[in-house]
């Protein structure tokens, strides 16, 4: 993630700019672990009954253009 602002001098006048970067590699290996914690059984980790519902609603729906 990446973010910037304008620097500007005691008269106002923009010197420059402020970047900061943080990485969110961990955050992303968060979510994707708990996304599959959702839709997986714990014991025999083949989808559970709430990736199944999801998938149903979304084609019933129309939604369906991709996997989850």
């Amino acid at each position: 993630m990446v973010g910037a602002a304008p620097l500007y001098d005691s008269e106002g006048k923009m010197v420059g700019a402020i970047e900061s970067i943080r990485d969110i590699t961990d955050r992303q290996k968060a979510e994707e672990k708990l996304k599959y914690i959702t839709f997986h059984d714990s014991l025999t980790n083949v989808y559970s009954r709430a990736y199944f519902e999801r998938r149903c609603t979304a084609w019933s729906v129309g939604a369906l253009t991709r996997w989850v």
